[in-house]
């Protein structure tokens, strides 16, 4: 009943508390953007294992399930994370063109998010700083210049220059 789910997925379900009776996909749970001309995705699932590790997960398909690489990338730097995953996609590194896809898809408006003339950037942003405990509300107070909240990612974060990603 429950093989949607890896086990991995299922502590996670656990802990955010997803309902698994829903049928509810964990991928298309944390999804916060996807665009079928670019073929991409971006996605947060923060790991609770790597503490003070900031970073957003971009698929090269724009359904995460369809996926066959998988990018990990540091919100405050051009830095990608090397981690483990159980679905076994291969670690992405962007080409130049796909960098210059996923600064276009983090600058394009949200869909995602009831705030009007959002990013996908600051939805990613919000998704973050939700899944590690802070609401919608107190990120769009949480400023770069004036933390409220200096454990959580600033709504106003400038995107790193993800060109210079190796």
């Amino acid at each position: 009943m429950y093989d949607l789910y890896t086990e991995e997925e299922m502590i996670l379900c656990d802990e955010l508390a997803i309902d698994i009776e829903a049928g509810e996909l964990l991928h298309e749970f944390a999804t916060v953007a996807r665009d079928s001309d670019l073929n991409m995705s971006v996605a947060v699932n923060p790991d609770r294992n790597l503490k003070n590790i900031e970073y957003f997960k971009v698929y090269n398909h724009a359904k995460p399930q369809r996926a066959t690489k998988i990018a990990r990338i540091q919100f405050r730097c051009p830095e990608y994370i090397i981690h483990n995953n159980n679905r076994k996609l291969k670690n992405w590194t962007l080409t130049s063109d796909d960098k210059t896809s996923l600064l276009k898809l983090l600058n394009s408006e949200s869909k995602k998010d009831i705030i009007p003339q959002i990013t996908v950037w600051q939805s990613l942003i919000i998704s973050f700083n939700y899944e590690m405990g802070l609401d919608t509300a107190d990120t769009l107070k949480n400023k770069y210049k004036k933390l409220v909240y200096p454990d959580f990612l600033p709504i106003d974060l400038p995107i790193p220059d993800y060109r210079k990603l190796l």
